[in-house]
This record gives structure tokens, sequence and C-alpha cells, in this order.
């Protein structure tokens, strides 16, 4: 992906094809792990949801944001130059329909 040169670390993505389940532990937990953003596509031509956990389960009580996705419906979102502290890990909770979802991530250093 790219560079954020604040902190010169470069995101990664984990992406996540016909995920009609709970994904967990879709990124491990590591300390100074940050949610960077997502995109998101359904795939059935159907409505799907899903929220993304900061955990090792999808069923985490840590919901970072829920997407809902029309049929053949997209959705992205980008937090920002720092992103969203993650450090418990990136896991997926399933609320219905077929998707493919791509998690952009990085782990920053100590300020």
């Amino acid at each position: 992906m790219g560079t954020n040169a604040m902190d010169n670390k470069q995101v990664t993505v984990e992406i996540n094809a016909g995920v009609t389940a709970d994904v967990d532990a879709a990124v491990a937990a590591a300390d100074n792990l940050v949610l960077m953003g997502f995109t998101a596509s359904e795939v059935s031509g159907a409505v799907a949801g899903f929220d993304i956990v900061n955990g090792a389960t999808g069923d985490a009580a840590g919901k970072i944001a829920y997407v809902g996705l029309v049929a053949n419906g997209y959705a992205s979102e980008w937090f920002g130059d720092r992103g969203i502290p993650c450090p418990l890990g990136l896991s997926i909770n399933d609320q219905g329909g077929t998707f493919n979802v791509a998690l952009y991530y990085k782990t920053l250093d100590n300020a």
C-alpha cells in the first residue's frame, strides 16, 4: 500500500472475500495496532452488514463500526493519519449477507 510520512510505517491490508460468518482474529492483537480504514462490497445481490471489532472474536464487546451494505453496494472509510487504536486485534462480526471486506491497518511506533 502506501507509507504515512508522519511515522514512516507501511499500511498493510487484510482481505476477506465471500464472508458469510464471523472472522475471528483477522488481524492478531499487537501493541499500537491501529485500524486505518476499510473497503467493503456486497456480492450476492442482497443486503449485508457487519461490525468491525477491536477484539479476538467477532462476538467481542469492542465494536468499532457497523457497516451496512445495500444489494451490490460498496462502502469505504479512512480514519485519518493515526487511525483508530485496536490493540486487541481486529475481527469481523457478521450481521448477515455475503460481502468482501479489506481492513487497512498498521502498527505505530511508540511515541
